[in-house]
């Protein structure tokens, strides 16, 4: 889990804040710093799905690349319950090509529940993507 501190914020300095984002980290900064840089966000923790594998480890599964995957079935939300069991929420029924690619990069899944989009709860952001368990 990082740890970030940035004290050139000007309404509030983070030192020592605890962040559960995956981060991408540059190698080296042009400035010469000698402080590691954050190139991107990926996302937050929770939001990395796992895909088993057989030897007992796991495999992160980005939210960028079933964006890719999920981006023609409208608005979604994709929720891992455990190793094997998905609900994917959908707007509109989702094309057979959409569900197809969507089995395929996760590995056949032994259940994929299609349940409607549930209305947001007010004033709560929408996640796209959600592991349920640790």
């Amino acid at each position: 889990m990082p740890v970030i501190t940035d004290v050139t914020r000007e309404s509030q300095v983070f030192r020592r804040y605890r962040i559960d984002d995956v981060l991408v980290i540059s190698q080296t900064c042009a400035c010469r710093t000698p402080f590691q840089k954050v190139t991107t966000v990926e996302g937050r923790l929770q939001d990395i799905l796992l895909l088993h594998n057989d030897d007992g480890t796991h495999t992160p599964l980005f939210p960028l690349d079933l964006n890719r995957i999920l981006e023609p079935a409208g608005d979604y939300a994709l929720k891992q319950h455990d190793a094997g069991h998905f609900t994917l929420e959908c707007a509109a029924s989702p094309k057979p090509e959409v569900l197809a690619a969507l089995r395929h990069v996760l590995r056949e899944p032994e259940r994929l529940d299609l349940v409607p989009l549930r209305s947001p709860v007010p004033g709560q952001k929408r996640r796209r993507f959600q592991r349920m368990f640790d």
